[in-house]
């Protein structure tokens, strides 16, 4: 994969008889979202276009969002994330991180693909 910013050609491919793929921005403020499978691009486009990038400006709300409630700070030892998704595609490997107190926890309609725990001491 290539990633091509500003170059010029169509947006979305294939460079030569290589499995390589040149993924370039569309305009300034567009971003794309590069899923791999196999080592390979399986998509960079949207909702199954055959170009189009993620329709989110930089000056606005993210379409996909979360908000924590308490705050995810370290200080609670129960947080819920609350996901929004204003897309038209699913993000279902989503993953957050969330700054608990040390303790064993357990998640509701998601799952712990890691934890990590951190000494930390007053001065």
């Amino acid at each position: 994969m290539i990633h091509d910013a500003h170059g010029t050609g169509e947006r979305i491919m294939p460079l030569g008889s290589t499995p390589t793929l040149r993924i370039g921005k569309v305009n300034a403020v567009s971003f794309r979202v590069v899923r791999l499978k196999n080592e390979r691009v399986k998509s960079s486009t949207y909702n199954g276009h055959k170009t189009a990038a993620i329709p989110f400006g930089r000056e606005e709300a993210p379409p996909l969002r979360f908000q924590f409630e308490p705050a995810n700070d370290g200080t609670h030892n129960n947080v819920t994330a609350t996901v929004t998704n204003d897309y038209l595609e699913n993000y279902p490997q989503c993953r957050l991180t969330f700054v608990l107190p040390k303790e064993q926890y357990s998640v509701n309609k998601g799952a712990i693909e890691s934890s990590i725990t951190v000494m930390i001491r007053n001065m």
